[in-house]
């Protein structure tokens, strides 16, 4: 699947002019799983169920922690992972799939403004970038979650412009969320493709619990 990647001319400080860079993010990239070019496939949206997300009901966001915070140690804090995540862009899965040419279930393709930098100068030069996605329009309304690794920000040198970073977890570490597989056509060609399924937050699941629980004492 062609990568979209659009240049922008912004200003930077006191450099007029100075070329910053709109983002792509991006998760259709590749299609169905092909063994034949040695791809896994594109990654689709899920809840925690398996049905498909698109529209409203999922946001995937780009974005980043504090330098010091321990990412790691803190995937079962939803709450704290939320307070400290910086959003560069986002959008609701299937909104706008500029290569396909409509809305999708399951995939996300929207172009955005990340913010001007030059290289060595920018603060976020080099630091890791992570997609966040929810079963909500936002991330503070969402319930369920998905979290992975998705590269850095790296210099905007012309001719080759490296301005597109991708939500789509292939050859990238997903933190919190269960990868399963589904088969059909959903906008790129039919076969079968990656389903990221969020995963209820654990104070969500522990409420659940404990209502059952109440129920059933009752019913005693």
């Amino acid at each position: 699947m062609k990568y979209v990647v659009v240049v922008t001319i912004t200003l930077f400080g006191p450099l007029l002019g100075a070329k910053g860079g709109i983002f792509n993010i991006n998760n259709v990239e590749n299609g169905p799983v092909n063994p034949s070019i040695l791809h896994n496939g594109d990654f689709l949206h899920a809840d925690e169920f398996g049905n498909l997300l698109t529209g409203p009901q999922t946001i995937v966001a780009l974005g980043y922690f504090p330098v010091a915070f321990d990412v790691l140690g803190n995937l079962n804090n939803i709450p704290l992972l939320r307070a400290n995540y910086t959003i560069l862009n986002s959008s609701a899965v299937g909104v706008n799939s500029i290569s396909l040419g409509g809305s999708f279930p399951g995939y996300l393709e929207v172009e955005g403004p990340l913010g001007p930098f030059m290289p060595n100068t920018d603060p976020l030069f080099g630091r890791p970038l992570y997609s966040f996605a929810g079963n909500a329009s936002t991330l503070l309304a969402a319930t369920s979650f998905s979290l992975n690794t998705a590269g850095s920000i790296q210099a905007d040198l012309f001719p080759s412009i490296q301005a597109s970073h991708s939500t789509n977890p292939v050859g990238r570490t997903i933190l919190i969320g269960n990868v399963t597989q589904i088969t059909g056509d959903f906008g790129a060609g039919f076969g079968v493709y990656n389903r990221l399924q969020l995963i209820p937050e654990p104070s969500v699941t522990l409420l659940s619990a404990l209502g059952v629980f109440g129920l059933l004492r009752r019913r005693r």
